[in-house]
């Protein structure tokens, strides 16, 4: 077993002078000294990186990335952390983290349910990876989260995006798919 990473990208709203600290005048890679991954700001994108935070929002080990797409209010988190990993186990873990995931937020959102038929299997920077969608409520208001988990003996990444119901749903996927393409696990 080697160490992996559990990588999680959120994209969720959020006020761009909350999160933004920084701007890319042109398409940036960003690499995580500590745990090895990277990924590619776009050009006109703000980004921020901050400490990684565990499953009870308490400060964890980990580095996070927040990522902030021009033109959108919206912001997409990717976050690494430490977590061994037996090659054999991988389909298994992929498959267990959405079980993992209702029980996680399903505690915290009204109605978080896995879309019916929304399991897909595919290849992220030619690792096994797992997609899926979730629907809940949250103050009211209809949302939807999409979320792909990324596995290697080295590295693990969740990238998940959190959106209003009602919202933009191509563009956003168009700007989910950028980062996605853009990791690289070591």
């Amino acid at each position: 077993m080697k160490i992996a990473v559990f990588c999680t990208a959120v994209l969720a709203l959020a006020s761009s002078t909350a999160i933004a600290q920084k701007s890319a005048s042109v398409p940036l890679t960003l690499t995580d000294s500590k745990w090895g991954f990277s990924l590619t700001v776009p050009s006109g994108w703000r980004y921020n990186r901050r400490a990684g935070l565990n499953p009870q929002n308490q400060r964890g080990p980990g580095t996070c990335i927040d990522l902030l797409p021009e033109g959108q209010n919206a912001v997409i988190t990717v976050c690494g952390r430490p977590k061994r990993t037996n090659m054999n186990a991988i389909d298994s873990e992929l498959r267990a983290s959405v079980n993992s995931h209702l029980t996680q937020y399903g505690n915290f959102y009204s109605g978080f349910s896995l879309r019916p038929g929304s399991e897909q299997t595919r290849h992220v920077a030619e690792r096994a990876a797992l997609s899926a969608v979730f629907d809940y409520s949250s103050a009211s208001q209809a949302f939807v989260e999409y979320i792909t988990w990324v596995q290697s003996e080295a590295l693990r990444v969740n990238i998940a995006v959190r959106t209003p119901r009602d919202a933009d749903q191509l563009m956003i996927r168009k700007d989910l798919e950028a980062v996605i393409s853009s990791v690289r696990l070591p």
